[in-house]
């Protein structure tokens, strides 16, 4: 059962995800930095498909958020190239 819960989980996770990186990039068309929306729609995915409060599932979802807010943040603000001579 435990499984069933965690797939749920993570296809929260996805959904919410893929809802943050747009709101993202809307947000920051808009001119607002929304960094926390991308990790925080992807916990409230996964918390609300799981239906199970848990540690493991909490601190798996803070990890996850983390890394997918950095690859959101790289993806939308990448560093301008510097051209060394």
């Amino acid at each position: 059962m435990l499984v069933v819960h965690l797939l749920r989980g993570l296809v929260g996770a996805v959904v919410g995800g893929v809802t943050g990186y747009y709101a993202f990039g809307w947000a920051l068309s808009q001119g607002y930095y929304a960094m926390v929306v991308p990790g925080a729609l992807l916990g409230l995915g996964f918390g609300y498909l799981s239906g199970r409060s848990s540690k493991a599932f909490g601190g798996l979802c803070a990890g996850l958020a983390l890394a997918f807010s950095l690859f959101v943040e790289w993806r939308f603000l990448k560093p301008a190239a510097s051209s060394f001579s």
